[in-house]
């Protein structure tokens, strides 16, 4: 495990302030072995006082930083929406609007999310006529 990548670090906090949410927990995985990815958010109480959010990431080795950012913001788009049902129009709006505005390649990440869920398509449409 290392520490988040500055990169990182500094788009999390703008979303945390303009979202005026708490800071997930981040824990950010480098891989040597594996070329895979993977992103896994959740929550869970502590003593039935707070609700605690955190966000795993694992990178493998020589994935592109703009598919890196794309698993970093999908991940921050659940903490958003924080729904029960995960990827509905709410999400895939919510993550399609980050991936613009972070100026993730429009066509890769529709093409990475489409082939993970048919309904990304309708949240990229709706992310390309939101300002």
């Amino acid at each position: 495990m290392r520490p988040i990548p500055n990169w990182a670090n500094k788009i999390v906090e703008e979303i945390i302030e303009q979202k005026q949410l708490t800071t997930p927990k981040i824990k950010w995985i480098k891989s040597k072995k594996f070329r895979y990815y993977a992103g896994y958010a959740f929550s869970h109480e502590i003593q039935n006082l707070r609700c605690e959010y955190h966000i795993r990431i694992t990178i493998g080795k020589k994935l592109p930083r703009w598919e890196q950012k794309l698993i970093l913001l999908h991940e921050l788009a659940h903490y958003i929406c924080k729904k029960d049902e995960h990827h509905n129009e709410e999400f895939w709006t919510t993550a399609f609007i980050l991936y613009r505005r972070y100026k993730l390649p429009m066509r890769k990440a529709l093409q990475h999310e489409s082939a993970y869920r048919k309904r990304a398509h309708k949240g990229y449409l709706i992310a390309r006529r939101t300002k």
